[in-house]
Parts: C-alpha cells; sequence; structure tokens
C-alpha cells in the first residue's frame, strides 16, 4: 500500500474525475480499458494519480447528470457538476452530492430523462 496515491481501473466510463483540495482544476480519469462488453476484453487494466486523502474529492456521476436539460432547454454539463463540487470541497461528501443535486434541481427540476446518479468519495 502506497500513501499518496489514488489507483483505479476504468472501463470506459467518462464522468469519472479527481478534484484536487488545493484548488487545481479537477483532472479526468481516463478509460484503461474499452467499455465492459463492447470489445472482449478479458481484463481491465489499472491506472494510478497523485491523491491527497485527506484534501480531494473523487467524484463520478453518470451522463444523466451532465446531459439533464434546464427551463431554458441548455444541458447541466460536467462542468457545473464540477464547479459545485469545487466550491464545496471544505464540506463533508454527502454534503458536496446535496450540494449538486439542489443546484441540479434548481436547474432542471425533478423529471428526469435518464438516471442521475453522482458519487464522490473523500476519506
Amino acid at each position: 500500500r502506497r500513501r499518496g496515491l489514488l489507483r483505479y481501473a476504468n472501463a470506459g466510463h467518462p464522468h469519472a474525475w479527481l478534484v484536487p483540495g488545493d484548488g487545481a482544476a479537477p483532472r479526468r480519469l481516463g478509460a484503461t480499458a474499452p467499455p465492459l462488453g463492447l470489445a472482449g476484453e478479458r481484463r481491465v487494466l489499472g491506472a494510478q494519480c497523485p491523491w491527497s486523502a485527506r484534501a480531494d474529492a473523487l467524484c463520478l456521476f453518470t451522463d444523466g447528470m451532465a446531459e439533464s436539460v434546464g427551463h431554458s432547454g441548455e444541458r447541466y454539463t460536467e462542468e457545473r457538476i464540477l464547479s459545485v463540487v469545487r466550491r464545496h470541497m471544505g464540506d463533508s461528501a454527502p454534503e458536496i452530492v446535496d450540494a449538486v443535486f439542489q443546484d441540479l434541481f434548481a436547474f432542471a427540476g425533478d423529471q428526469a430523462a435518464d438516471d442521475r446518479t453522482l458519487l464522490v468519495v473523500r476519506r
């Protein structure tokens, strides 16, 4: 076990982000394998990146979050999700999730055309 590293595997999920606690820009965690079942891969390789356990957050969300359509016809976007996460980095993971959903509901209401799932992991 090595401290200061986040080890992950990502089978094609585009909405996986490391949000640094030091104010640096969020970093997309790239795919380490194609989406499961599409390319016949038998192994999903892993990757690693720097991780500050008490400061950083891992943020994963479904496309239904970023693609939610607001009252004006605009999409919510992953940039907006990450902006809310960054504003609430001093809060706990459940509080961050609540803040994003409050902002999303104010933007798009509670009628969803797709699932809306958000996971924030902090230590």
